[in-house]
C-alpha cells in the first residue's frame, strides 16, 4: 500500500521549465511506485526581496494538516 504524497511547489505565473518539470517529474515516478500523488503549486514572483519573502511566507501560511475531509 502507498503513501499519500503532496509535492509542493512554486509556480512563476505564464512560464513553464525546469523546476515545473522537475516537480511533474518527481510525482510521476511517486505515482509509478504506487504512491497517490498530488501537486500544490503556488505562485511565485522575485521581482525585489520583499516580494520573495512573501513569496516564501505563503508556504509556511498554507495548512495541510487537515485534507480530504
Amino acid at each position: 500500500m502507498g503513501l499519500r504524497i503532496c509535492v509542493c511547489g512554486v509556480q512563476v505565473p505564464f512560464a513553464f521549465g525546469g523546476a515545473e518539470i522537475l516537480v511533474a517529474s518527481l510525482a510521476d515516478e511517486l505515482k509509478r511506485r504506487g504512491h497517490t500523488v498530488d501537486v500544490v503549486s503556488l505562485p511565485f514572483t522575485w521581482p525585489n526581496r520583499v516580494q520573495l519573502f512573501k513569496s516564501c511566507m505563503a508556504w509556511r501560511m498554507l495548512d495541510l494538516s487537515e485534507v480530504d475531509g
